[in-house]
């Protein structure tokens, strides 16, 4: 036991006596991302609401953005250190979606974690949202607060699992009869958008708290599917219907 002790006391101290020996660590490259390039800030949205999107691409020679901000692609300038930069507004308090164009190709936004989820020629985009003056409608308040689950199944005409996003009220468990609004999203988006993007939950849960509107389950089915994945068949019935298969 003392020999092992000892043997384990020696070991340390020649790793201890190797870890002194190493030369000191080589400070970071110049342009505080240790070595990978200029540090870059985007979104940032000024004081008077402006908003300014930035994007290191040092070897393009054109960068455009392009979204939901005043209805117009904006060409972006490009400086010394490889960094497009635009600025735009003053825009109006809401929730902007955008995304770039470098030299052709659709780009999120890398320093922005704020993404929506979309398909086909749409495809995700950064998310930026623009603040007013106090709470806005889609904020949450301190109210009572509903909830929304997350309801996988199996849709009998298309023979694919599905998901389903549901808003239930306040003092739903309770029980009672409620008035269920179908919310179909628009083209390009998912199921989740409602929610994550359209706080739908958050506007309802102000709106039955300040009398505007009654309690209310919300159910946000996922897109149209085409029946013909998988082999189906065709859906036989309406088009509705076919839709919320």
């Amino acid at each position: 036991m003392v020999r092992r002790t000892a043997r384990l006391g020696l070991a340390m101290t020649l790793v201890a006596s190797a870890a002194w020996a190493q030369p000191p660590a080589s400070p970071p490259a110049a342009g505080g991302r240790g070595g990978r390039g200029p540090s870059v800030v985007s979104p940032e949205i000024g004081a008077d609401r402006s908003l300014t999107l930035r994007y290191l691409a040092p070897n393009a020679s054109q960068v455009t953005v392009n979204g939901e901000l005043d209805g117009k692609p904006h060409p972006m300038t490009k400086g010394a250190d490889g960094i497009w930069t635009v600025t735009i507004g003053p825009l109006a308090p809401d929730i902007y979606t955008y995304a770039f164009n470098v030299d052709g190709a659709v780009a999120l936004d890398p320093r922005n974690v704020n993404t929506k989820y979309g398909y086909g020629n749409f495809g995700p985009v950064s998310v930026v949202e623009i603040p007013g003056e106090g709470a806005q409608f889609y904020d949450a308040r301190p109210v009572p607060h509903g909830e929304v689950r997350i309801r996988p199944y199996i849709s009998t005409t298309l023979g694919l699992s599905r998901t389903v996003w549901v808003y239930t009220p306040p003092d739903y468990e309770k029980g009672g009869n409620f008035p269920v609004l179908y919310l179909l999203h628009g083209a390009g988006d998912i199921e989740s958008g409602w929610t994550l993007i359209g706080r739908a939950n958050n506007i309802l849960d102000n709106l039955i708290a300040d009398g505007k509107a009654k309690p209310m389950v919300i159910v946000m089915p996922p897109r149209p599917a085409s029946p013909h994945r998988r082999g189906r068949p065709p859906c036989r019935r309406s088009r509705r219907t076919c839709s919320r298969m």
